[in-house]
């Protein structure tokens, strides 16, 4: 069964992006087909695999209801990715929100409002295919035997992106750098998934929590951190990313710590991927 796993966390630069596409890669090594969905308009996982900007992305998936598979690019052997479309998803929050403002309208002020936008030459807002919170959901669903696990790779502003990337998700990851603002970040999407869960009847949470940049030299700042990850979230916290060149220098040479032979790196993410996966 397909399972969708949202990473996100409210602080940006906390690895949200390094732990999508090696964690991706870690679960298709161990014969995982596996897909990598960026919901961020820095197009990051497009930019770190090298690959071509298709015409369908994301963007044409959730605004005009384009074929999602029409969006997929194969990056590696059972790894595929949809690019997030870069700045034309930023149009999104706004694009929803109005649709959701259309679909309360009544009959005669509907009309009234499609006739001013048909002068202004916006009137193309009232055929938007799928204004609905589920719309991400919707799109995902059609990969359910295709794919074992979905990654959602989420920008750290929250928007009414958050909102329909939780409900298209089975659970939340939540990476957590080794800094107090990170822990607080982390607090403040507990907080939004409870709204959400209450808004639209559905039980989605946080399923894991992954300390980044875990630098054994910072061991007093480090030991705090993960003592206050250890109370807030028990056993959802995770083995640690720990710090390492060659998983800073990757995206710039379009690889991941598996090309690269990199040791540190691969008995990290493959001890989060087993954990994923469920095997001790």
């Amino acid at each position: 069964m397909m399972k969708t796993i949202s990473i996100l966390n409210s602080k940006g630069g906390v690895g949200k992006s390094t732990i999508s596409v090696h964690l991706g890669h870690a679960l298709a090594l161990a014969g995982k087909r596996t897909l990598i969905v960026d919901t961020d308009m820095q197009d990051n996982i497009r930019i770190w695999f090298s690959s071509e900007q298709r015409r369908t992305t994301l963007f044409e998936v959730l605004m005009e209801g384009r074929r999602p598979g029409d969006a997929v690019v194969n990056v590696r052997e059972r790894l595929d990715i949809i690019s997030s479309g870069g700045d034309s998803l930023g149009a999104v929050p706004f694009l929803l929100n109005m649709g959701f403002l259309f679909s309360d309208l009544s009959g005669s002020d509907a009309t009234e409002l499609k006739r001013i936008l048909h002068k202004i030459g916006l009137q193309w807002l009232f055929d938007l295919k799928n204004t609905s919170p589920d719309v991400l959901k919707t799109s995902l669903d059609s990969f359910k035997n295709v794919y074992d696990y979905v990654l959602i790779d989420c920008s750290p502003s929250r928007t009414i992106l958050h909102t329909i990337v939780m409900v298209a998700s089975d659970y939340i990851m939540v990476p957590v750098s080794m800094e107090w603002l990170s822990v607080v970040g982390s607090a403040q999407v507990g907080s939004a998934i409870a709204e959400v869960n209450e808004k639209y009847d559905i039980s989605v949470d946080v399923g894991f929590v992954v300390p980044t940049f875990f630098d054994r030299r910072r061991n007093r700042v480090c030991q705090e951190v993960m003592a206050d990850l250890a109370k807030m979230y028990g056993e959802k916290v995770t083995n640690e990313i720990r710090i390492n060149g060659r998983l800073s220098e990757a995206p710039s040479w379009g690889k991941t710590v598996f090309d690269l032979k990199d040791r540190r790196g691969i008995e990290d993410f493959e001890a989060l991927a087993k954990r994923v996966m469920g095997v001790e």
